[in-house]
């Protein structure tokens, strides 16, 4: 994990997180107007609802599982990773093997302090 994914993932979910109503709000607030042409109304009725609970959601109270899923399918991959943080990534061989080697050489360098002391 990189630095900036480890600093988001402290953000997201570490000391001082926001609650995932809150990041809910602020990723969805980005995606209605001024910033693009979909306004409240018309959200409410993509997902025929309530102008209120989208105000509701708006307001950082969060919304339901299958909710949350309707909003992935129409904003996204970009839209999860805001709400929910990055999603995991896997190792390719060649990281794999790096850290192998890094493991490896650790070890090493701790063997060597060792017998010194």
């Amino acid at each position: 994990m990189s630095f900036s994914e480890s600093r988001r993932n402290l953000q997201l979910h570490g000391k001082g997180a926001r609650s995932f109503g809150e990041r809910f709000a602020d990723a969805l607030r980005r995606r209605l107007h001024p910033n693009t042409t979909l306004t409240v109304q018309r959200l409410a009725g993509l997902f025929r609802l309530s102008e209120r609970t989208i105000w509701m959601w708006l307001s950082g109270n969060g919304c339901r599982g299958e909710h949350l899923a309707a909003a992935i399918g129409l904003f996204g991959i970009g839209f999860a990773e805001e709400v929910c943080g990055p999603a995991p990534r896997h190792p390719d061989d060649e990281t794999e093997r790096l850290l192998v080697r890094m493991e490896t050489e650790l070890a090493r360098i701790r063997a060597e302090r060792s017998q010194r002391a």
